[in-house]
């Protein structure tokens, strides 16, 4: 306990404050998507884990948000500062969320509120070095993947007409036949004189 309380006490700005609050926190995925079958975090359980160690280091955090328009599109800007009242120094990170055009059971309030928290989830795992992402190790590349079946028909081979497919008989063979040379008739092309009225 001594060691521990004697690392508080060398924290001299944010930065020392910050390097303490991403060794000690440890925020555990305890809310569970029924419709998703996983688990997941959310703002406020790593706001719940985080306001315990950053009262022992005199810091305060704040979160704001601001709505930014790109388009026809409307995003939630989230900022989350972390400052040491001591030294009166800062750091921020944020995150950008976009809102759904809209969202079955939820009025247009509860689609902002549910992305202004999504968003600072995010800027949260940023600031304090939380990973939500799951790597490649995290799959089972040894299950074989499964073979979608298809239920398309094979396509036919093209056959000549006039062949028998039962039997797979040669095509019947094509009579060659001569087509008749148009009749031409040239006419007989006239010449007009050209008077020169110049000349008398």
């Amino acid at each position: 306990m001594a060691k521990k309380e004697k690392v508080k006490s060398d924290v001299n700005d944010v930065n020392d404050a910050l390097f303490i609050v991403q060794q000690d926190l440890e925020c555990p995925k305890n809310q569970y998507s029924k419709f998703g079958n996983y688990s997941y975090r959310n703002a406020e359980d790593i706001l719940d884990k985080v306001k315990p160690i950053i009262k022992d280091l005199k810091c305060i955090i704040t979160c704001t948000d601001q709505i930014l328009q790109v388009g026809d599109r409307f995003y939630t800007h989230s900022v989350i500062t972390l400052r040491h009242n001591p030294s009166k120094t800062s750091i921020s990170n944020c995150a950008q969320a976009r809102e759904p055009e809209s969202r079955k059971g939820m009025d247009t309030s509860q689609v902002t509120g549910a992305t202004s928290s999504y968003a600072r989830k995010y800027a949260l795992n940023g600031l304090f070095a939380i990973d939500d992402t799951k790597d490649a190790d995290f799959y089972d590349n040894k299950k074989p993947t499964p073979v979608k079946k298809t239920t398309d028909k094979p396509v036919e081979k093209w056959t000549p007409k006039g062949a028998k497919k039962e039997q797979g008989l040669p095509p019947t063979p094509l009579v060659e036949s001569k087509i008749p040379e148009p009749n031409v008739e040239i006419m007989e092309q006239k010449t007009t004189p050209v008077f020169d009225f110049s000349k008398k």
